[in-house]
Formats: C-alpha cells, structure tokens, sequence
C-alpha cells in the first residue's frame, strides 16, 4: 500500500502529465522556451553541486545514513517543480517516477531516489538548494572560491 504522500505526489505528477499532453502543437515547445533562462540556472545549480559536493554529500552522508537529505517522505515539491521536470522528461523518465510512486516505500529514503540517484531530471529546487552545515563547512573551508560562487 502506498501512502498519502505518494498518492499525492502521483496526483500532481498525473495531472501534470495530462495538461501538457493535451497542449496544441507548438505550445508545450513554448513553455520550455519560456522556461528556458530558469533550466539555465538549474544547470549551472547542478553542475556545481556535482562538482564541489557530489562526493562528499554520497560518502559522508547518503552511504552511511546519517543524513536528513532525501528522507522518507521529507521531501517538498512544489507544483512548479513537477511542471519543469516533465517539461523536460522523457516519457520512459516519467513512467519511471510513476511506477517508483506506486510502489510501497517501506525505506528510510525518499521514493524518487534509485540506484543511480535521484529520479528526477530537474530535481525539486528544495532538494537541489539544500546543502547541510557540515558538508558546507568541509566544502568551502577547502575551498573559498566555491563558497564565493555560492553566495
């Protein structure tokens, strides 16, 4: 059985999917032009969050389960989070959200999260701006001039 969280998050991810499959030629095309300067942050979010805090996130807190990231449902995602993300997903990357939502998470961790990772392609802005204190603390203690991008 699923819970009220996945139920919930299958909702707005189905009506979502609906809205923009029901789009005249032409307009879902729109959308993303229009979204286009917020995916260019997003990128440039990501790329340096892999490249300053992948591994550190992963080994210090995700592989030995001391972390609050990407807890059981603990994660807020807003509306605008699930537009953006099927805007610009696949259909097999959206299938794949659907099925790891109505399956039973019985895990300590998020449900959107896989073995390769989170299964978003956009991941909800909550997830991708949240840095705990420790890992910031190791981070820019190393390394200023992340910490000078960051801020």
């Amino acid at each position: 059985m699923t819970s009220s969280y996945q139920a919930e998050q299958l909702d707005a991810l189905s009506r979502v999917r609906l809205h923009l499959a029901s789009l005249a030629r032409g307009e879902k095309e729109k959308l993303h032009a229009l979204a286009a300067d917020y995916l260019a942050f997003r990128s440039r979010v990501d790329e340096f969050q892999d490249r300053n805090f992948g591994n550190v996130c992963d080994r210090t807190c995700y592989q030995s389960h001391l972390s609050a990231c990407c807890s059981r449902e603990g994660i807020v995602t807003f509306f605008a989070d699930v537009v953006i993300n099927l805007l610009v997903s696949a259909e097999s990357e959206i299938e794949a959200l659907i099925k790891a939502l109505q399956r039973e998470n019985d895990g300590f961790k998020c449900v959107y999260l896989g073995p390769a990772g989170c299964r978003w392609s956009v991941k909800p802005i909550v997830c991708e701006m949240f840095l705990c204190d420790a890992a910031k603390t190791r981070v820019f203690t190393q390394n200023p001039e992340a910490a000078a991008e960051w801020t």
